[in-house]
């Protein structure tokens, strides 16, 4: 790996061999500190988020980010991840209340919105999910999670939109090594 060093392109099997070893925790502070300071690629929090949604340690996780949300409403990222933790709890009115103080300070990020659309269709608002996860897909075309997501909440209103949604996601995964996807 230091051989490499420096290399974008080793940057996913670098935090895979981290991992592997036991150094999760130095993967997660490089990600943190890379959003912390501004890198705003959709992958780089979404490789972040992976470590903080493992449901080992979540609800310590999910405390720790709450704590520092509520003390600071200024904090982003703490109010972020406490809504996307809470969204995983199956908290999905809360953890809308939460993702909708950061709108307009992360609008830029799809994950904002698969997480409210998703809430949305979870309280049983389609229309809602049905915007939110629209502005999703004009951020991103192409995050798996993204198509996914269109599939699951068009399903039943646009069976077309919806079959197109998982033919993509399909496509967009095939060669994936992510058991989850």
């Amino acid at each position: 790996i230091a051989r490499f060093s420096g290399d974008p392109r080793l940057v996913p099997i670098e935090e895979a061999y981290y991992t592997d070893h036991g150094k999760k925790d130095l993967v997660i502070a490089k990600l943190r500190d890379a959003v912390r300071s501004g890198d705003t690629q959709a992958g780089t929090l979404k490789r972040l988020l992976g470590f903080y949604i493992e449901a080992e340690g979540r609800k310590e996780r999910l405390a720790m980010f709450q704590k520092k949300a509520d003390a600071d409403p200024s904090d982003v990222l703490s109010v972020f991840f406490t809504g996307v933790i809470l969204h995983y709890e199956r908290d999905y009115a809360l953890s809308t209340d939460y993702l909708k103080k950061v709108e307009g300070k992360v609008s830029d990020e799809p994950r904002l919105y698969i997480y409210l659309a998703m809430n949305a269709f979870n309280l049983g608002d389609r229309e809602a999910s049905e915007s939110y996860i629209s502005k999703a897909a004009a951020l991103d075309q192409e995050d798996p999670d993204v198509a996914y997501c269109v599939a699951e909440i068009f399903r039943d209103s646009d069976r077309k939109r919806a079959l197109k949604a998982v033919d993509r996601y399909w496509e967009m995964t095939k060669f994936t090594s992510d058991v989850n996807s």
